[in-house]
């Protein structure tokens, strides 16, 4: 498994869960006292409220322990976060900005799809892009697609006029170069986001860091987890620990 999947597995992970709310950038509503006065805060209107409150309020009905807010870049950028690949806020088209254009016909599994709309009849650009979703295969995508919705799969449609590729993604889903010392916390480096990343491609929780080569309290305790699942001494991650993981060793 590769970054390419791992951002696929992060996308699915929140369909039917979690929620559209104008400027959501994943945060958990479990984290606030009053999740419905702050959907109001951050909404552009009463009716736009009122329409987000309900899925909410349907998610909550539904059983979903943790509900996520995020609009449709908000989505990208969370998901693209937990990877290392963005650090800051990003809208739709600084998301393009990140990409290489791509043909419909190039589309794959992890490249971006947008909307726009061609306001002043010259064509294409940038600044005309509104809404951005993410291939999961050659024909469905997951995209936070509006208030009454929220996360969902759907079907890729003329509706999708520009298409792009993230670069910074695409080159970390590349073969790891391998690890060559024992990594502990303190470290920092493309080694220690290699290890992060195989660690998450197993489940292990780095928290909202992702894998963003700096071996924290977070990935101590992912790495420690592992370890004790695997029966490995624990504690640094030796070349027991990282080559169990799926790492290679490079000797000398």
């Amino acid at each position: 498994m590769n970054m390419i999947q791992s951002y696929i597995d992060l996308l699915i992970s929140q369909v039917g869960k979690g929620i559209y709310v104008w400027g959501g950038d994943g945060e958990d509503m479990s984290a606030f006292a009053d999740p419905v006065a702050w959907i109001k805060k951050h909404e552009t209107s009463t009716l736009n409220a009122a329409r987000a409150v309900a899925l909410y309020n349907k998610r909550v009905l539904g059983g979903v322990e943790t509900i996520r807010a995020f609009d449709c870049s908000g989505l990208q950028y969370w998901c693209l976060k937990q990877l290392g690949i963005v650090n800051k806020d990003i809208n739709s088209r600084g998301l393009y900005g990140l990409c290489t254009p791509l043909k419909q016909s190039e589309l794959r599994a992890g490249d971006l799809v947008f909307r726009w709309a061609d306001k002043d009849g010259d064509g294409f650009d940038i600044s005309e892009i509104y809404h951005v979703g993410a291939m999961i295969d050659n024909n469905r995508l997951v995209e936070c697609q509006g208030r009454d919705s929220g996360v969902v799969i759907s079907n890729l449609s003329s509706k999708w006029g520009a298409f792009g590729r993230i670069a910074k993604l695409q080159a970390a889903s590349q073969p790891s170069e391998g690890f060559y010392r024992t990594l502990k916390k303190g470290d920092k480096g493309e080694d220690v986001r290699q290890m992060q990343t195989l660690l998450m491609n197993k489940g292990y929780d780095l928290g909202s860091y992702g894998a963003d080569g700096d071996f924290g309290s977070k990935t101590k305790s992912a790495v420690i987890a592992f370890q004790r699942a695997e029966l490995l001494e624990y504690g640094t991650a030796n070349k027991l620990t990282l080559t169990a993981l799926g790492g290679t060793w490079k000797e000398g």
